[in-house]
């Protein structure tokens, strides 16, 4: 039976791959089938924030495997690998175990969307046998593999530091999360151009840690993330060296701070990522915990 866990395990991939698609689309004029798949990223998107909250704030630490999506390339190979997804998702859901309300509703909530999307994607002829071989970019994938991985990772760590009374602690995770997902975009808009797709050719960096969201494996999570950039910055092709680069710097700031600086984070990140607290008045009604948290000083 499926915990909470597991669903935000597949709740997280799937919106990592939606986001990588919705990219790609918008890049390649396909305007009308991001915002489809947009809309089912904006129920996913906002119910994984509230899994996390709301394990965390029932106490139980949030540790889930390293997990990267599977996109495909437009069209069909693209909408293909939404199917794929959607069909591990269903499965899920149709095997849940939980006597908690609250839990309940959260797999009630990823469950919202699913029907349609489904209806649509079959519609789209996502079903059919004509499986694309996506083209992959060797020099990449290991960058793009850490800046999911610090993405999701940080993502967990804000929410435990906001839990722990740490609302500074909080920004700094928030802020590092969203300049990961700044990246990713970047890098996503760059191999579409070159007619390729992210993590296609396999090439993953074999030095991150099995699992994210503990403390414990922040330091190599940052490691690996900073060799793989600087790794890219000098391997990549011209088209991609400039964002490779500019990643490469942000991870060297990123060894070199100390929590006497300001961090890097906050500097680099755009103004939604700036504030942990409007992230959780956005998306995730405030728990007594966290209304508490708020009104806590920063250490």
């Amino acid at each position: 039976m499926a915990g909470l866990n597991d669903l935000l395990r597949a709740e997280l991939t799937a919106v990592n791959q939606q986001f990588i698609h919705v990219i790609a689309l918008n890049r390649r004029g396909y305007a009308e089938t991001a915002d489809r798949i947009y809309a089912v990223d904006k129920v996913d998107f906002p119910n994984a924030m509230r899994i996390i909250d709301h394990l965390v704030a029932s106490g139980q630490a949030v540790h889930v495997p390293l997990e990267l999506p599977k996109p495909g390339f437009p069209m069909t190979g693209l909408l293909q690998a939404e199917l794929r997804i959607e069909a591990r998702l269903r499965s899920l859901l149709a095997n849940t175990d939980t006597a908690d309300d609250a839990a309940q509703r959260l797999f009630d909530a990823a469950a919202g969307p699913r029907p349609a999307y489904q209806a649509w994607l079959t519609t789209m002829r996502a079903d059919s046998r004509d499986m694309p071989v996506a083209r992959g970019n060797s020099a990449i994938d290991p960058l793009f593999a850490c800046v999911i991985a610090v993405l999701e990772h940080l993502m967990i760590r804000a929410f435990a530091a906001w839990h722990a009374g740490n609302a500074a602690e909080a920004d700094r995770a928030w802020a590092a999360s969203g300049v990961a997902m700044v990246q990713a975009t970047d890098l996503v808009n760059a191999l579409t151009d070159l007619e390729t797709v992210p993590l296609a050719s396999g090439a993953v960096a074999t030095d991150l840690p099995a699992m994210l969201g503990d403390a414990a494996v922040e330091r190599e999570v940052i490691a690996a993330y900073a060799r793989t950039a600087q790794a890219a910055a000098q391997a990549a092709e011209p088209a991609l060296q400039d964002v490779c680069r500019r990643i490469a710097d942000y991870t060297r700031a990123l060894e070199t701070w100390r929590p006497e600086a300001p961090h890097p984070a906050l500097a680099a990140c755009t103004p939604v990522f700036r504030s942990f607290s409007a992230t959780l008045r956005k998306f995730v009604h405030l728990s007594p915990i966290s209304a508490a948290s708020e009104s806590a000083p920063p250490p």
